[in-house]
């Protein structure tokens, strides 16, 4: 019999030799990225452009980290617990949705912390972009995952696209990109001149046709809009989708080149042209391993912003952001549209004149701007000098840093609203175009200002419970809300933002409306929700001052009763507060909805997006859980590296009526326009002028008051009851075990009429 020593020498010099063969792995890896980061120089143009292969091994220099890994997870778990998706996102259709989301999001975190315990990841980049591409798949503009700051780069193309409807078909056409500098950054670095190939048609990308090649890159990379053809809208806009894209949201996966085959219309050739993309680094010195290890660190509260709630706690009524569109103290990720933006200016500006191609001859002049802030958030025209027409493009009109905080921007927001107001009132016009193409968001009181301004019966939102201006939402529970319901402030603050919406007063503290609470099935799923109950957004609350900008006290959206008739002009880009603005509007058949773009001949197109309800930034919960005392009861920490994360924390309900959230319902407009010049650039002034597709787009749209209905503004709608009570957990089993009978008796009689047919072809 051998001894427990002899047995244990093969163990120990196997797991030696496994030992020298991951040194010896890891030495080869190293000694592969000796000097490569540093290849990649800084250009002329003040930063590091290259081949996005290139710059991907470079990353992947960087060596992967089991323990900050694991805290990650650890993170990410709570955050996913919180999610109040997780359950419809599983298997989003068998709820009914018209999306097919299919994310396992227990399942895939689950895998993916395998995958660290078991050292299969070959650098720290390959593991956050695995978390990156999980939370794409979710196409949820409020829930994202975005990778360390070491990994921020830009995407670049050198043609912008614009489409035209020819014969009745989408043609693809070659523009300029919105900086000038990047057509002169790809003739120096790449040798590339796209200038020659401006205006001409594209037929084939790789050989695939135009459209299915777009349709598949806006599948991919275009992660925010569950609604495909809002995807492909967001796709061809101007500077963004197809010309440039963010590594940070959705990784460096992407081709280095592609093929054309363009079409030349005055001689009818065909060319095939190879067009490089290139990576563009905010780097302004020689990349490093240790510069990148370096900006992965955890931030700093001055530079992942302290401000960064979107909601906050407090003993009175919360607020919450529902926005794309936030100061950058807020939301880290505007921060990447600043330094995009920046990097325009640095590498020649902004070149407004290559937005279109050449346009037919239109008669612009029948738009004439009469108000605009100086951030061209609100513009109002009027069009052919009779129908007034307001562009909104932000509900979170607060400026950035000093801006906000000296209420400079908001300020002026609200003073020029007030003054388009009076205008058309002064002026007795009864019809208004609404125009919110590209509102990412922003404050949800806000929205409801804008509502009530337009709806004399929901002006009265901020007084009572009794309009029928407020939303329904709900939240789906979790461990770390039931800890912090035991706590007297966090009991107290939750309790306060919750409203019963059958005894339109808020819930007391006993917390009603979070405990039993309700049981769903979604997405195949059961877990426990809370009662439906009404969200109060009341701008102006001292005690938060995200949502008590300078002046909000004292000034308000003025009221504009005297309209007849509205219509909500959308790109189906509109998203969260912008959603719940143009989703109340709809529902309550207030406003007219016309959409534009999309894809010809598909499905009715969506009219808003992420309407889900509110974001919360996830490293906030950790701040609130201090705030309350609660670290001790659950051990959620922030996240351990500069990488940032946010989720939407409620649901929120079209109407009264609706069993899935609107975030999982497609509603699609009351008329839809095949036009896309306005998609590709929707600024409302070009070099001095009138947006010519803008001016387009309105032309078309105008006329369609006509045949609104008139009378919907000033209409009563009645409050119907909500649908507070869905089938219990345990009547829905005996519902089942019924149904379950009726089919197992309906088999037997069909068994029993089978054999007598059989005995009586045998009797025969």
């Amino acid at each position: 019999m051998r001894s427990s020593s002899s047995l244990l020498t093969p163990l120990l010099v196997s797991f030696l030799v496994c030992l020298l063969c991951l040194s010896l792995v890891h030495g080869d890896v190293m000694a592969e990225c000796d000097g490569v980061c540093e290849k990649l120089k800084v250009s002329d143009f003040g930063m590091v452009v290259t081949d996005s292969h290139l710059l991907q091994e470079c990353f992947r220099c960087v060596p992967f980290d089991a323990t900050v890994a694991s805290e990650t997870l650890d993170s990410l778990d709570y955050l996913v617990e919180m999610y109040s998706f997780t359950d419809l996102a599983f298997n989003s259709t068998l709820s009914g949705s018209p999306y097919d989301i299919t994310v396992d999001l227990h399942g895939e975190l689950f895998k993916i912390r395998e995958k660290v315990t078991a050292n299969e990841f070959e650098s720290d980049y390959d593991f956050h972009i695995a978390l990156v591409r999980l939370f794409v798949k979710l196409r949820d503009a409020h829930t994202r995952y975005a990778a360390p700051l070491g990994y921020r780069s830009t995407l670049v193309k050198p043609f912008g696209l614009e489409v035209k409807m020819i014969d009745g078909l989408m043609r693809f056409f070659l523009t300029a990109p919105k900086s000038t500098g990047i057509t002169q950054l790809f003739l120096s670095v790449a040798g590339f001149d796209s200038t020659q190939y401006f205006g001409m048609e594209v037929v084939l990308i790789d050989d695939e046709p135009i459209l299915d090649s777009l349709t598949t890159f806006a599948d991919n990379f275009v992660g925010t809009y569950k609604d495909l053809q809002v995807r492909f809208n967001a796709l061809l806009r101007h500077g963004g989708g197809w010309e440039n894209i963010a590594t940070i949201r959705f990784g460096l996966d992407l081709p280095s080149e592609y093929q054309y085959q363009l079409l030349d219309e005055v001689n009818g050739n065909a060319t095939v042209i190879t067009v490089p993309t290139l990576a563009i680094v905010g780097y302004n010195d020689t990349l490093s391993v240790a510069e990148i290890q370096k900006r992965n660190l955890p931030a700093t509260s001055d530079s992942k912003r302290a401000l960064s709630s979107p909601c906050k706690l407090s003993s009175s009524t919360s607020q919450c952001l529902s926005a794309e569109s936030l100061p950058a103290f807020v939301n880290p990720l505007r921060e990447i549209e600043d330094e995009l933006l920046a990097l325009f200016e640095q590498v020649g500006g902004v070149d407004e004149n290559a937005a279109l191609l050449k346009r037919d001859a239109l008669n612009t002049t029948l738009i004439e701007v009469i108000e605009q802030t100086a951030d061209a958030s609100f513009t109002y025209m009027l069009y052919d000098k009779t129908t007034p027409v307001i562009k909104l493009s932000t509900f979170a009109p607060l400026g950035r840093d000093d801006e906000y905080l000296n209420g400079t921007v908001f300020l002026d927001f609200l003073n020029t609203t007030q003054r388009a107001y009076a205008d058309i009132a002064a002026h007795n016009y009864t019809e208004l175009v609404f125009d919110v193409s590209r509102n990412g968001g922003g404050l949800i009181c806000l929205a409801y200002d804008f509502l009530a301004s337009f709806v004399a019966e929901w002006d009265q939102y901020n007084k009572d419970f009794q309009s029928t201006v407020w939303s329904l939402y709900d939240v789906r529970t979790s461990h770390v809300y039931d800890i912090e319901l035991e706590s007297d402030e966090g009991r107290k603050s939750r309790n306060a933002n919750a409203g019963n919406p059958l005894s339109r007063d808020y819930y007391t503290d006993d917390n009603s409306w979070y405990s039993p609470g309700k049981s769903y099935t979604r997405g195949g799923k059961i877990s426990r929700y809370t009662e439906k109950y009404l969200f109060p957004f009341s701008c102006g609350n001292p005690e938060i001052p995200l949502l008590d900008p300078p002046g909000w006290p004292t000034q308000k959206i003025p009221s504009l009763h005297n309209l007849d008739k509205l219509i909500v002009l959308t790109d189906g880009t509109c998203g969260s507060a912008c959603s719940l603005f143009t989703t109340k509007m709809q529902a309550h058949e207030k406003a007219f909805v016309v959409s534009y773009g999309g894809i010809l001949k598909s499905y009715p197109m969506e009219t808003s997006s992420f309407a889900g309800g509110n974001v919360l930034d996830f490293d906030q919960i950790h701040t609130d859980l201090v705030t309350l005392n609660l670290t001790d009861k659950i051990p959620l920490k922030k996240l351990t590296t500069s990488a940032y994360a946010r989720f939407n924390s409620h649901e929120t309900y079209k109407d009264a009526d609706s069993d899935l959230p609107r975030e999982y319902i497609r509603i699609a407009a009351d008329q839809h326009l095949d036009m896309w010049g306005a998609v590709r650039d929707n600024s409302v002034m070009l070099a001095g002028d009138i947006n010519p597709a803008l001016a387009e787009l309105y032309s078309a749209v105008v006329p369609l008051l006509a045949d609104v209905p008139g009378g919907r503004l000033a209409a009563t709608t009645p409050w119907s009851k909500p649908n507070i009570n869905p089938i219990p957990l345990t009547e829905m089993w005996t519902y089942v075990a019924v149904g379950a009978g009726v089919v197992v008796v309906i088999t037997i009689i069909l068994v029993v009429i089978l054999q007598c047919n059989r005995r009586k072809e045998d009797y025969e």
